[in-house]
């Protein structure tokens, strides 16, 4: 790869890396970002795997022995789908134009990508001006209990400064829904709002 990294080929070979969520396995895209950051010679990697398969990395990436700390925090699963909703296959990935198509291409397998890619433009121009670790984290899309909670425990998320590459567009989002307390009546089978089509939502 170089110095210069195809930001679709590293999409590609992440969606390709199925991490639904559930089941909930991140080991195959972990060990697929590992090789594609290889490259730039972290000092350090740091892997937890609190529950079998669910595992979570802290990359030290060269650059400055002091001063502020950016951390960089991207998740490594995906939601789940539905076979009958996703035709092309849950791991299949296209480009159709300037799309690149497949399961987390957005959330956010597509923004882990845009962070390795804009990782080795930075090193192609000498390196960081302040240092710089790597977050991937499991357990996102199902209440972190796996991920970001394991590596805050392990007091690896302390960091001056953090990017997250969700896509927000850097429009302000919401992150928390909140709740509202009502009494409906509905016909139909309960189901949770991040699995409408299992089983049949009321």
């Amino acid at each position: 790869m170089g110095m210069v990294a195809d930001v679709v080929e590293l999409g590609r070979a992440f969606i390709e890396a199925d991490s639904q969520n559930p089941p909930g396995a991140e080991r195959a895209v972990l060990e697929t970002v590992l090789a594609a950051v290889g490259p730039l010679d972290p000092t350090s990697v740091t892997v937890l795997e609190p529950s079998p398969g669910r595992v979570s990395a802290v990359l030290a990436l060269p650059g400055p022995e002091a001063g502020p700390l950016l951390a960089v925090n991207a998740h490594l699963d995906t939601a789940a789908t539905a076979d009958h909703q996703w035709p092309a296959g849950r791991a299949d990935c296209r480009v159709e134009g300037d799309w690149l198509i497949g399961r987390g291409a957005s959330d956010m397998k597509g923004g882990l990508a845009s962070v390795v890619a804009a990782l080795y433009a930075v090193y192609a121009e000498g390196g960081p001006a302040c240092r710089v670790a790597l977050h991937l984290v499991a357990d996102e899309e199902r209440g972190s209990v796996w991920g970001a909670a394991q590596l805050a425990d392990a007091g690896l998320l302390a960091a001056d400064a953090c990017l997250i590459p969700e896509p927000t567009g850097l429009a302000v989002s919401v992150a928390e829904r909140g709740v509202l307390w009502a009494r409906l009546r509905v016909r139909g089978e309960q189901t949770g709002g991040g699995r409408p089509f299992s089983p049949s939502s009321a």
